[in-house]
């Protein structure tokens, strides 16, 4: 599923998310709120199910404490997997954080260039990871 192009102003939470095999959030402008993402994840089974994987492209947050809230830290598992790419911050004081835990990516005044969560493969072997991702290429587009 896509969502594209959305402003949330002044609200609790901008994006709450219970259950999803995948979503992906491009343009997304977050303003003025306490929590931009507050994702349910940890559940691996047909009876725990929860967030599967986010894709958060080309969003900007300003003046919002926490950009992402995770319910359980993902510990490299699938269910709970995310990337962040291309992602302006702007007083954001934590940008990846789990639920009542520890602060997984700190936030401030910066660019998110690209960063993930989850599992991942190198070379053919699973790697699992909270970190740094090589910035995807993006296409030159002529605009119109």
């Amino acid at each position: 599923f896509t969502v594209r192009n959305v402003t949330i102003n002044n609200a609790q939470t901008a994006v709450y998310s219970i259950w999803n095999w995948g979503w992906t959030f491009q343009g997304i402008n977050i303003n003025n709120s306490q929590v931009g993402f507050d994702l349910l994840t940890g559940g691996l089974t047909e009876s725990t199910q929860s967030v599967g994987a986010m894709a958060i492209i080309d969003a900007v947050v300003t003046n919002t404490p926490i950009f992402i809230q995770n319910l359980q830290p993902s510990n490299g598992h699938l269910g709970g997997s995310l990337v962040i790419n291309n992602t302006k911050l702007n007083n954001v004081q934590i940008a990846v954080g789990v639920f009542g835990g520890p602060t997984v990516l700190a936030g401030g005044t910066k660019t998110i260039a690209s960063w993930g969560q989850g599992q991942s493969y190198d070379f053919g072997i699973l790697c699992n990871a909270s970190a740094a991702l090589p910035p995807s290429p993006r296409p030159h587009l002529p605009i119109f």
